[in-house]
C-alpha cells in the first residue's frame, strides 16, 4: 500500500472464534521501526478497537488518523470505544468479538477503512 509516496508493507490477520465472533489485526510497517497497528472487533453491535503508533514521536499523526477513521467508520457502523494505546500495551489488548457470526468480509471492510484513514492522515500531514 502506498502511504504518501512510500510503499509500505501491510500485514492483515482475520481471526474467528468458535462462536463466530471475529477480530481484524492490521499492521503497517513503514520501515526503520516506524509503523502503526490496529485491532478491531464487533461487540454488542458496536465496532470497537485500539490503535497503536509504533513511533512515539508521531502521536499527533496517530490522533489525526484515529479521528479520520472514527468519522469514516461512523458512516458505516455503530462505534464503540476506539482508543489510542501506547507501545507498552500488549497487543492486541482486545479479544475476538463476541457478536455471533462477524463475517470476514465485514472485518475486511473495516481494515480497508482504516487503511484509507492512514493514507488520508499521511497526505493531510504533508500539506
Amino acid at each position: 500500500v502506498y502511504i504518501g509516496d512510500n510503499l509500505t508493507r501491510v500485514h492483515l490477520v482475520l481471526e474467528q472464534n468458535r462462536d463466530g465472533g471475529g477480530m481484524v489485526d492490521i499492521s503497517i510497517n513503514a520501515g526503520a521501526g516506524e509503523g502503526i497497528r490496529a485491532a478491531f472487533r464487533f461487540e454488542n453491535g458496536m465496532l470497537e478497537g485500539i490503535i497503536q503508533n509504533q513511533n512515539r514521536n508521531e502521536v499527533m499523526k496517530t490522533e489525526k488518523i484515529a479521528d479520520i477513521f472514527r468519522k469514516e467508520a461512523g458512516e458505516s457502523w455503530n462505534l464503540g470505544d476506539i482508543r489510542i494505546v501506547s507501545e507498552d500495551v500488549r497487543f492486541p489488548a482486545i479479544g475476538k468479538g463476541t457478536d455471533a457470526v462477524t463475517e470476514n468480509a465485514e472485518l475486511y471492510r473495516v481494515a480497508k477503512s482504516f487503511l484509507s484513514a492512514v493514507q488520508q492522515g499521511e497526505i493531510t500531514d504533508e500539506n
